[in-house]
């Protein structure tokens, strides 16, 4: 709807990565707004350099958006890989042995985004 188009927007404007994917695929197909790439283009744009910063700390959702903006052509193969790399890198870097015992014990997965160690 336009009112939920509106909202979305307004959360894009302030940052939010899903208000971002959302606004630009609204764009995209005209729903609860006219069709517009341009807009699209930006607004998937505006997600991903928030997606690459949350990507590159391992959040598992955030991965997921960069894989979307991959796959919809909106990401270079390297600006991609790139995100992976440093996504990889940060896991590494955070791994210790005794945060995969916490998380076993408690039922955590460290890969789902959502870990509250």
């Amino acid at each position: 709807s336009k009112k939920a188009f509106e909202l979305y927007l307004r959360a894009a404007d302030l940052g939010s990565l899903r208000a971002c994917t959302n606004v630009s695929k609204a764009y995209e197909t005209g729903v609860g707004t006219e069709i517009d790439i341009d807009k699209a283009r930006f607004y998937l744009e505006k997600g991903a350099k928030l997606g690459q910063i949350s990507a590159r700390a391992a959040y598992q959702p955030s991965l997921v958006e960069i894989a979307e903006g991959y796959k919809r052509g909106m990401l270079s193969k390297e600006e991609y890989t790139e995100v992976l790399r440093a996504s990889q890198k940060t896991k590494s870097e955070s791994w210790s042995k005794d945060r995969e015992t916490a998380a076993r014990i408690h039922g955590w997965s460290l890969d789902d985004g959502k870990t509250r160690l």
